[in-house]
């Protein structure tokens, strides 16, 4: 991503802040860095206003990051860190991370059969499942950890049965 490039030295305004390109976990080509503010309009109401907002971007992302992992299909980990101007040691706020046996696991079904087993929830159809797959994600925060356990679950002939519950719910309307 970084290394090969002179992006380290041609914007170095950016880069030595986070400092890319030292010996630091992120240096490496597996880590993407979110710099924030993530743009000027977060601190255009003034410094305080814009910490709130990032506040703000974190707290919603804490709040929700759990079930927004799993359908992430290519991120394994998201981790929130902080640090002081001028410090060299970074303050962990959060990380949340699936381990990468299962990432497969998050979304081995087609999209189409995912999105009829939504559907068919809906529905309330039947609770035939062909697949079951148990999934920890587990968190960071402040020093305790917790994990999140979900189970994904792919159901037998959920369009049939979304089909079904559409052609009863007609036939009462005409009967009327």
């Amino acid at each position: 991503m970084i290394s090969g490039t002179n992006l380290t030295e041609q914007f170095r305004d950016q880069f030595n802040p986070l400092l890319i390109g030292q010996i630091m976990p992120w240096s490496s080509s597996d880590f993407t860095v979110i710099r924030m503010p993530l743009s000027s309009e977060c601190m255009k109401d003034g410094f305080e206003c814009g910490l709130k907002r990032i506040e703000s971007i974190f707290e919603k992302f804490m709040e929700h990051g759990s079930r927004i992992l799993l359908f992430l299909k290519s991120v394994l980990q998201v981790t929130l860190s902080t640090w002081d101007e001028g410090s060299p040691q970074l303050c962990q706020d959060y990380s949340i991370y699936i381990d990468s046996s299962y990432a497969i696991k998050r979304n081995p079904f087609s999209e189409k059969k995912w999105r009829k087993f939504q559907i068919s929830r809906l529905f309330s159809s039947s609770n035939a499942a062909i697949k079951l797959n148990v999934i920890d994600v587990n968190m960071y925060q402040g020093g305790n950890r917790a994990v999140d356990r979900w189970l994904i679950v792919l159901s037998l002939g959920s369009g049939q049965t979304r089909n079904m519950a559409l052609d009863r719910y007609v036939g009462k309307l005409a009967s009327c």
